[in-house]
């Protein structure tokens, strides 16, 4: 059974992704010695997965498609 996508669900994962790309800006920019550089690419693979997520639900919301 398929289910609709929700403007509150698009919203909720565009926040998160904000934030998560924030995080991860500003750990490159401090980049102080006890973060790790497998840190670092973890926390911007992570904003950049939900970018994606954001990304294909938005399509989805937008044209109507159901998950």
């Amino acid at each position: 059974m398929k289910k609709k996508v929700y403007l509150l669900k698009v919203i909720l994962l565009g926040v998160v992704a904000l934030i998560w790309t924030i995080l991860a800006i500003f750990d490159v920019i401090d980049g102080t010695s006890e973060n790790s550089i497998s840190l670092l690419i973890m926390k911007t693979l992570c904003a950049v997965t939900w970018f994606v997520v954001f990304a294909m639900y938005l399509h989805r919301y937008r044209t109507g498609q159901k998950v």
